[in-house]
């Protein structure tokens, strides 16, 4: 999803959601995960750089930025950085609920609905390898529940 607005020289860029359904924004070609859900039914945003203090303040739509607190400790990410977040997120959500569709075929769906983002090679062979350990993991994770399943059962 895609929402612009300035309020106090912050603009919300993008929204998205990471691969395990966490919602997340960019502001100012900053990366924020949310954090937790206030009693006024606002939402809390910290950066998602571990050792930076920066937290946005969102309305409850995510449409704007009320409330900024702390700066950033690190340098922004570029654009194109976040957009390969953005891509790599939703590439390894859809290579875990589509499990036997081609990597190739999620990765060139997600670029055509994405057009305006201009990712290179590399970037591809990083979307790729991504999506095959994502995969790697999910199946590893479902054997090893079936082989403890089977060991509980019949013991």
């Amino acid at each position: 999803s895609y929402s612009a607005y300035r309020n106090m020289d912050y603009e919300i860029t993008n929204i998205y959601y990471t691969r395990r359904g966490k919602m997340c924004v960019s502001i100012n070609n900053f990366k924020f995960s949310k954090y937790r859900k206030l009693k006024c039914g606002n939402f809390s945003f910290r950066c998602t750089n571990k050792k930076c203090k920066a937290i946005a303040t969102l309305n409850p739509q995510c449409t704007s930025i009320i409330n900024h607190k702390n700066k950033h400790n690190h340098s922004e990410y570029s654009e194109n950085a976040v957009h390969k977040d953005i891509i790599r997120s939703s590439v390894k959500r859809k290579a875990v609920e589509e499990m036997h569709t081609q990597p190739s075929k999620i990765i060139r769906r997600e670029l055509l609905l994405k057009s305006d983002y201009n990712l290179n090679h590399g970037d591809m062979h990083l979307l790729r390898n991504s999506m095959y350990a994502t995969r790697l993991l999910e199946i590893n994770i479902s054997q090893n529940s079936q082989i403890l399943l089977t060991r509980l059962y019949y013991s």
